[in-house]
């Protein structure tokens, strides 16, 4: 355990995080606390744990709120932090709240990962399951936007389907990082503002609805299903939700698979490659399963925004699909394309296509 000296400047710098083992299963906490200094309200103190031996924390479910990073969060040793607006209103009304005081270290991807390090990022993303599994709870932030603050109060109040489809109706519910935040956890508590909302009583509402309510009432019953999950299992309900990094709808879903070895994020690799990895990780999983493989597929496909073909682009993924699964690939361009289709063979299929869809 280490951690940065403090000191104080009138002029303060971006935060130099220090480098984290590799080598062992080493993660950053964080706490929140009142500052003494005029014009600064709160600040933020992070340190260097081994998973192995850290202390009692909760994790950090929340959305982002888009890619930029705006507001500045100082910490302790007189340095700052570019956050997004999200996330400092959650630190905001954290500091003070009771719980800061009995449960005072968080771990938040945002500022316990150095966003600038792809090492770091490959290495903690293969820790979030544990991270999420090992954490005292989940905090799942809603926000503090005054119509669904409104909203949460009156569904603690009465609990009623009105109020629910409203709460579920946040973008919170439409991200893809927190699938697999929501799900590993062993308790979830949801914030809104400073309202505390109850996950069971939520999911007891989302049974009830037998299917016909909300898409986001699925992530409640899913989290008590029980059911092994594959990669194909976790890629065909999930992979379509919001996330800035196209390669995210792999890695942001390993954290789920009991195949732990299935998919190494690596953020060096490019979407193709991170396509053909997740694919090839479907086939060795669930060799026989080729329907169920296929359509995971096609939803990356679709989800990746990964062109079936272009003359700029250097890899088909049709004719590669045909070869990983020749049961299944013709639905996808109608029979047409051939496995050893010609270049002018395969214009025509995407001139067809285009000419469909305009």
């Amino acid at each position: 355990m280490y951690t940065a000296a403090i000191t104080t400047s009138m002029n303060p710098q971006a935060y130099s995080y220090p480098p984290l083992d590799k080598s062992r299963n080493e993660i950053r906490l964080l706490w929140i606390s009142h500052s003494d200094i005029p014009g600064i309200s709160f600040h933020c103190h992070l340190e260097v744990f081994d998973l192995d031996n850290a202390p009692t924390f909760t994790s950090l479910s929340y959305a982002w709120g888009g890619t930029t990073r705006d507001v500045p969060l100082h910490t302790s040793d007189g340095s700052i932090i570019m956050i997004g607006q999200n996330l400092h209103d959650f630190l905001r009304h954290g500091v003070n709240d009771p719980l800061n005081d009995t449960r005072p270290w968080l771990w938040i991807d945002q500022l316990s990962i150095d966003q600038s390090s792809v090492a770091e990022k490959n290495h903690q993303v293969n820790l979030m399951s544990r991270i999420y599994r090992e954490c005292e709870c989940v905090i799942a932030w809603l926000g503090c936007d005054e119509a669904a603050v409104k909203a949460a109060q009156q569904f603690k109040d009465c609990p009623s389907v009105t109020t629910l489809e409203t709460i579920l109706d946040n973008h919170y519910f439409s991200r893809l990082w927190i699938v697999q935040e929501f799900l590993l956890a062993r308790e979830v508590r949801i914030l809104c503002g400073r309202v505390w909302l109850q996950c069971y009583v939520i999911w007891k509402l989302c049974i009830n609805l037998r299917g016909s309510g909300p898409e986001a009432a699925f992530l409640f019953i899913d989290r008590n299903g029980g059911s092994k999950r594959t990669l194909a299992n976790c890629i065909m309900p999930y992979c379509a939700k919001d996330c800035f990094d196209p390669r995210d709808r792999v890695y942001g879903l390993l954290g789920l698979v009991e195949d732990a070895d299935t998919v190494s994020p690596d953020y060096g690799k490019s979407t193709i490659d991170t396509f053909k990895d997740a694919v090839r990780a479907l086939k060795r999983a669930q060799p026989l399963d080729h329907m169920r493989n296929f359509a995971a597929a096609a939803a990356l496909v679709r989800s990746m925004e990964i062109p079936l073909w272009s003359e700029h682009f250097d890899f088909n993924v049709v004719t590669w699909l045909h070869k990983c699964f020749p049961e299944n690939v013709e639905s996808m361009d109608e029979g047409s394309t051939k496995e050893d289709g010609t270049e002018e063979e395969q214009k025509k299929i995407s001139k067809k296509k285009t000419a469909q869809t305009s």
